[in-house]
């Protein structure tokens, strides 16, 4: 009897475990404890198709899609996402059988942790259609970087006054009395763009992993833009919104010939920068200023001490001893230069009733009440003085519309007699380090308007600025004088920053030997 316990008892164990291994088989399909699909636990389903609803649920059918701020909605079938749940279903109930399901079995029967095993999902993803998807939202939610942006340097001082990145300084700005901040111009944010490989790599974990079915795209920055003048004309033009009147303004790089301007073209009294054109009509008419001692010092009155008793003289000669002629032969030398919009009929201090010319400029739509005897433009004086440096260079307006009558040296004698206007305020004021700066600039006032046009020796050249104030009633020197300021320095920042991005280096000032024949006023 014994022996044939001995026998049985095994048998008796082994027909017990296959009852108990083919019971749990059965009440362990279709997936088995421990077998993970996509990191999700369908061992409490009943049938195949039980999980293959499961798995569907579990799969959504859309995901949030995430771009430089843009929030999109992407459906499966938009990319082709189909699950191969034939293929899960037939990995997973290969735990049923063999070894593993002995070993989960048994580890099931004896308490302890579960063995796990993980299933993928399985799927398939038109890529191309996603591709061409991700291009379509590139290309309708990338930004493109940003020109420069102006900031001041001193934050405190603008508190309040504008955007919180500062880039946008609203009411009032700089036109408070001698209330100078400095200024610095900065990068401007990077362009974005999606990194379309890269994000379909992580495109299936979107849809079928574990997370919260959102696809945050892979995104590259697009270099950033060199500083360039252009940024210039929209910033300041900006800047001077919050100027209590208008402005006009207008400059030139003379060593790459770019010109930023912004309204331009609006007339304006011609005041004392106009003299530059009395010099100029004056120079063609001589023979070298060494031939006609007085005028260089008549020359020399008007543009350093504005005295518009030399001007008047000036054009009296021209006008063979009538100060109305000579500011009509004045007028016809700025129309053989193409100067339209600047003018004389009569001398400075005249008080007589004159219809004044029509000019494109006065027939503009902003009207600031200019001089009907003399007037001129922005653009118009910018080009006069730009003119007269081009022409020491044997170039440029002067040279084209007279190249028998008007020399470098002419112009060279016109820009020393110039150089002497030592009046450090306005543009030249603007300056960091002014006492140190080579400029040479006429400015000018009358009741409502003030006026400077300044040739400056910038970072990398020189650079011609011209600015023009109008405020109806009166036009106060500190609200003038700040604007000018501010607008001359922010000019010479970006001029720092584009010298630098093009490893420019600062050019000396041009030297401008003394006429001949010059005679020093008493007074200097």
């Amino acid at each position: 009897m014994g022996s044939w316990l001995r026998v049985l008892a095994p048998l008796f164990v082994c027909l017990a475990l296959v009852r108990l291994y083919s019971w749990y088989k059965a009440e362990a399909a279709p997936i088995p404890p421990g077998v993970l699909i996509g990191y999700e636990d369908y061992s409490d389903a009943e049938s195949e198709a039980e999980v293959v609803a499961l798995i569907g649920a579990r799969v959504e059918d859309r995901i949030l899609v995430q771009f430089n701020g843009e929030r999109l909605i992407l459906e499966a079938e938009e990319i082709g996402l189909q699950i191969d749940t034939q293929r899960i279903l037939q990995e997973a109930t290969r735990y049923l059988e063999g070894d593993v399901f002995v070993r989960l079995v048994l580890r099931q029967v004896l308490g302890l942790p579960t063995e796990i095993h993980h299933v993928p999902v399985y799927y398939v993803i038109d890529f191309e259609r996603a591709r061409a998807w991700l291009y379509a939202i590139n290309e309708r939610y990338r930004t493109a970087s940003r020109p420069h942006r102006l900031l001041p340097v001193d934050r405190d001082w603008l508190a309040g006054q504008g955007d919180a990145d500062g880039s946008s300084p609203s009411a009032d700005l700089a036109f408070m009395p001698y209330a100078y901040p400095d200024w610095t111009w900065q990068e401007g944010p990077r362009g974005m763009q999606v990194d379309v490989e890269t994000s379909l790599t992580t495109l299936a974990e979107a849809f079928l992993g574990p997370g919260d079915r959102m696809w945050t795209l892979a995104t590259v920055e697009d270099p950033p833009l060199a500083p360039e003048l252009g940024t210039l004309a929209e910033v300041l033009d900006d800047f001077t919104a919050s100027f209590h009147g208008f402005a006009s303004f207008w400059m030139q790089d003379l060593t790459t010939g770019e010109v930023v301007e912004f309204d331009s073209q609006v007339a304006f009294s011609g005041m004392s920068p106009l003299k530059l054109l009395v010099v100029m009509a004056v120079m063609e008419a001589i023979d070298g200023i060494a031939s006609a001692t007085d005028l260089g010092q008549w020359i020399d009155l008007a543009l350093v001490d504005s005295n518009n008793a030399a001007a008047n003289l000036l054009m009296q000669y021209l006008g063979d001893g009538s100060v109305v002629s000579g500011a009509a032969a004045v007028t016809e030398f700025a129309r053989s230069l193409g100067l339209e919009n600047s003018y004389y009929l009569t001398g400075y201090d005249d008080k007589t009733q004159v219809v004044p010319l029509v000019t494109p400029a006065n027939q503009s739509g902003w009207d600031t009440h200019p001089d009907t005897h003399l007037q001129s433009t922005a653009a118009d004086m910018g080009r006069i003085l730009a003119g007269m440096y081009e022409c020491t260079q044997g170039r440029g307006i002067f040279i084209d519309a007279y190249p028998d009558t008007i020399t470098p040296e002419e112009c060279r004698d016109a820009l020393f007699y110039l150089s002497g206007n030592r009046f450090l305020e306005m543009l030249w004021g603007g300056l960091p380090e002014k006492e140190t700066q080579t400029v040479w600039h006429k400015h000018g006032f009358s009741d409502e308007q003030h006026a400077n046009v300044a040739l400056v020796w910038g970072p990398a050249g020189p650079y011609v600025l011209s600015l023009f104030l109008y405020k109806p009633g009166w036009l106060d020197w500190d609200l003038s004088n700040s604007t000018m300021y501010n607008v001359s320095r922010i000019t010479w920042r970006l001029q720092e920053r584009v010298a630098a991005a093009g490893d420019q280096t600062f050019q000396s000032a041009m030297e401008l030997p003394r006429p001949r024949g010059y005679v020093q006023q008493p007074n200097r």
